[in-house]
């Protein structure tokens, strides 16, 4: 009876199957069994429940794999914005395009979060070292400086403007942490 249940030829079974069998949305390897390479254990995935992709499964072996393509990547080191064990903890943190310079919105991993604001913090005046909380260091407070008589506009940490005043008389108002 045609698409119903039948029968397969001894012969044919191994065809039958590759031909019936699901396969892997990372390797397009099918989802059976092979000794040395797959078990045969699989995680199945709706469509976009990672990303643009289509529903499917993926050998337990290519999850990783397929996870990394699929979660949004660190704006400054572009790995995965997933736990890696040794690598990263899977925590981030969220930025809004050009919240702290001319970069895209996404995700930063915790672990890159200092050099994330070195990169986009605005520069002290004075110091040149980024405008942003430093513990022990600088309290994130700062300075807007205008020039009186010439193009030197900007910020300058709360603890570095004695020096900067001293250097060269600028007209300040103090504002919160950046």
């Amino acid at each position: 009876k045609p698409g119903g249940p039948g029968k397969v030829h001894l012969e044919c079974h191994e065809a039958f199957r590759e031909r019936f069998a699901k396969k892997c949305l990372l390797c397009s390897g099918l989802i059976l069994p092979v000794p040395g390479r797959f078990s045969g254990r699989f995680f199945e995935y709706s469509a976009g429940q990672l990303g643009d992709h289509p529903t499917g499964s993926v050998h337990s072996e290519c999850d990783g794999g397929w996870r990394r393509c699929w979660v949004s990547k660190c704006l400054q080191c572009s790995g995965p914005v997933m736990p890696v064990e040794g690598t990263y903890s899977g925590e981030y943190f969220p930025y809004e395009a050009g919240q702290l310079g001319a970069h895209d919105g996404g995700e930063v991993h915790a672990e890159c979060h200092d050099a994330w604001q070195r990169r986009w913090a605005r520069k002290c005046l004075h110091c040149k070292e980024p405008i942003y909380k430093l513990d022990g260091i600088f309290s994130g407070l700062y300075f807007t400086c205008q020039a009186l008589d010439g193009p030197l506009e900007g910020h300058v940490h709360e603890e570095c403007y004695g020096a900067f005043q001293a250097a060269a008389g600028q007209k300040s108002s103090k504002n919160g942490g950046g």
